[in-house]
């Protein structure tokens, strides 16, 4: 019975059921909830399967200031929006206050970007964890898009710079009133006004909005009006005894020196200070100002200290006198100077400091009157064979006087080296030169002919010194000092000398010359027979001939050649013929290889001297006493060498004798170049140095050109001991007869 009654009610439901209705609702209700799920479940999937598959990218739809960056990794769009802003910090924006603008660059306005956080903003846009908010997040940016913007950062130090260049464009400072002076000296105060000025944060604001979405622009700069510091009040209490400080100049003094601050320079140099808290002012004096207008005054306002000096005109000792030196101590003189001006006084002395010179006037009136008292005496100088007098001049000028600041003294000495200069001028007055022994060689022989003589010579040092002395002592003379001079050549040097063997000779021909140019070369040449020169000695022609070319020594009339506007002319001349000699010798000593010393050629060339066997072109020596002109020759053997000389009416002959050497002789040329063609034509002179009647051809025409001789000597070793090149530019020569109109 239980059971039964626990059945019976189930059969009356399935009963219920069963009914054709009710089981085709329940068929379709089933469907639709099968339906539903299933719906349900496929979206959910698709849900979960969009997440999954945008997992590590930005979801699609999402943009960075209008890129889209949706699908991709977040370094790919960082990528991008660092390329965006990147040339965006580089483009201007610009900034508006009413009808004026201002551009700038987001760079130059110390702007950056994190791109970073802007992309992780954008990654995690649709991920915050409910599946029902991201979804519809992932739907709305699929529909219409996401845009995250992005995250400027400002460099605030750089954007108040900014602000602050635009400034005074945008806006103006407030006015502080101020006291001034007027052109007439009347003191006024200005009024103040209220400024304008940039209010930065609002301003700041509307960039970083223009700057979330790469905008340029215009940005608004918000503006605030700014309050001067301090008003009129505060100023009212000074206006008197400003009035008083500015009312009259301000003198600064230093003896008889002043300088003037006047009422503008007063005003330029006062402060007023104002309390912030108290409102309550004060005036002050602006002493770095102060300190920098002193010191600029003490730059030129001083006067330099000078010590006595003493110096020579040139005919007395003057004396230059001491003056003492002071400068501005500034330090102290702003003291003194800000302490006078706020005490409303008009003058203030300023501390100076005094610096007094080390020699005083009367130190150096002291050395004067000694160096003038030197300069008026004179003083005797003495030698064993004569006096002269050195002038007071010449003492002063020797006389130096040394300045010495550190100890305050002149001291008075006289220069050594000014004084051996002026005995170099008196010492041939002085010196007495020594004669050598005249030593010949004549017939195989050196023979004496004239016995040497000692002579002195000054001691120019010794003898400074010694005058000095004198002088410094008071002494009022003092004598020369001098030195026994030997001779070179002495008479017992004859017994000693080897004369071996003939070095070279050189040989021209006068026969056919007149008598008395045959006289002449023979007398010269008998005169220059037998002289001797020693080892490193030096040969004169002219002294070997005695010195002297003149009618007195018994030369008598022939030609020279001289020079004459545009040209040459032989005319008469005492001792024609010489040059011949003094030729011969030239060739001895060319081929011996002696060292030649002075040479002259002859203004024309005459081809007698380039014969055989000892001539050559160009190879001629002229010598003129009165002119000054020589002929000589260097021994550079290490023997004694001996002139044998001969002239036998027909041939004039030198000989070159001693001790051979070995040297070879080596020539080149004669090279002649720039040859000029003589004239033809025949010229006749007058003279009246012959006698009526009288006429002759003194010279034949011949071209002028130049020459280059070139002489090497070489030693028994084959070393090059001399290199001798001969240059020598003769003149044409023509067809010239003189004819004589003399008695």
């Amino acid at each position: 019975m239980a059971v039964r009654a626990e059945q019976q009610p189930q059969q009356s439901a399935r009963s219920f059921r069963d009914t054709p209705l009710i089981q085709s609702f329940l068929s379709t209700l089933l469907i639709l909830t099968a339906v539903l799920a299933f719906a349900v479940a496929s979206l959910a999937a698709a849900v979960v399967g969009y997440g999954l598959y945008y997992g590590d990218q930005v979801y699609p739809g999402v943009q960075a200031v209008g890129i889209d960056i949706g699908g991709v990794s977040r370094d790919e769009a960082t990528a991008a929006v660092d390329e965006r802003t990147a040339s965006y910090l580089e483009t201007p924006v610009t900034f508006q206050s009413g009808d004026q603008t201002f551009q700038a660059t987001p760079a130059e306005l110390g702007v950056t970007f994190d791109n970073e956080r802007t992309v992780e903003r954008a990654y995690e846009f649709g991920r915050t964890g409910n599946w029902w908010t991201d979804s519809r997040d992932w739907f709305d940016s699929l529909l219409a898009g996401h845009d995250v913007g992005v995250t400027p950062v400002i460099d605030h130090g750089a954007l108040e710079s900014f602000y602050m260049s635009i400034a005074g464009s945008v806006g103006a400072a407030p006015q502080v009133p101020t006291f001034s002076l007027t052109t007439d000296g009347q003191l006024q105060m200005s009024q103040s006004a209220n400024g304008l000025g940039i209010e930065p944060g609002e301003t700041t604001r509307n960039l970083r909005s223009e700057l979330s979405v790469l905008g340029d622009g215009p940005i608004d700069i918000a503006t605030v009006e700014v309050a001067p510091a301090y008003t009129e009040e505060a100023l009212d209490p000074l206006g008197q005894q400003l009035s008083e400080i500015v009312s009259d100049e301000f003198v600064m003094e230093r003896g008889e020196y002043q300088w003037v601050l006047d009422s503008h320079r007063l005003d330029a140099l006062l402060d007023i200070e104002i309390d912030p808290e108290t409102g309550e002012s004060d005036l002050s004096l602006d002493i770095e100002r102060l300190h920098h207008h002193i010191s600029n005054l003490a730059e030129y306002a001083h006067q330099d200290g000078r010590d006595a000096r003493v110096t020579w005109t040139g005919e007395s000792f003057e004396v230059l006198s001491a003056v003492d030196g002071w400068s501005i101590d500034v330090d102290e003189s702003v003291d003194i100077v800000a302490s006078a001006i706020m005490a409303g006084e008009r003058r203030a002395e300023l501390s100076t400091t005094e610096t007094a010179a080390s020699i005083t006037t009367d130190v150096a009136e002291e050395a004067a009157d000694y160096g003038n008292q030197l300069a008026t005496d004179p003083f005797d100088l003495t030698w064993s064979e004569g006096e002269t007098q050195l002038g007071g001049t010449v003492i002063a000028a020797a006389l130096t006087l040394d300045h010495d600041s550190d100890a305050g003294t002149i001291t008075p000495s006289i220069s050594h080296d000014d004084l051996v200069m002026f005995l170099g001028s008196i010492s041939p007055d002085v010196d007495v030169r020594p004669v050598n022994a005249d030593l010949r060689y004549i017939d195989g022989e050196v023979v004496v002919t004239g016995d040497e003589e000692y002579g002195w010579e000054m001691d120019r040092e010794a003898s400074a010194s010694a005058i000095a002395e004198a002088i410094e002592a008071g002494e009022t003379s003092a004598e020369i000092v001098v030195n026994e001079a030997e001779p070179e050549v002495t008479a017992d040097m004859a017994d000693e000398i080897e004369i071996r063997e003939m070095l070279s000779y050189g040989e021209t021909y006068y026969s056919g010359s007149a008598a008395n140019r045959a006289h002449n070369v023979e007398l010269s040449t008998e005169r220059a027979n037998g002289a001797m020169v020693p080892p490193g000695g030096t040969y004169s022609f002219v002294e070997s001939i005695g010195g002297e070319i003149s009618t007195d020594v018994g030369y008598e009339q022939g030609f020279g050649i001289v020079a004459t506007d545009g040209g040459v002319s032989t005319v008469p001349s005492v001792g024609g013929g010489v040059c011949q000699v003094s030729t011969t010798v030239f060739q001895a000593a060319f081929w011996a290889g002696l060292e030649i010393g002075e040479r002259n050629w002859h203004l024309y060339w005459m081809p007698l001297y380039g014969q055989d066997p000892s001539g050559m072109t160009g190879l001629d020596a002229t010598v003129d006493t009165s002119a000054g002109l020589d002929f000589t020759f260097k021994n550079t053997t290490d023997d004694w060498i001996a002139i044998v000389a001969t002239a036998d009416g027909n041939a004039n002959r030198f000989e070159i004798w001693g001790t051979d050497p070995d040297w070879e002789v080596e020539t080149l040329g004669p090279e002649i170049t720039n040859r000029v063609s003589a004239s033809q034509e025949t010229v006749i002179e007058e003279t009246d140095e012959f006698p009526s009647g009288y006429r002759s051809q003194v010279e034949t025409a011949h071209d002028g050109f130049d020459v280059e001789i070139i002489r090497r000597v070489f030693n028994s070793d084959g070393d090059q001991i001399d290199d001798l090149v001969l240059n020598s530019k003769y003149e044409p020569a023509s067809n010239r007869i003189l004819v004589g109109t003399g008695d």
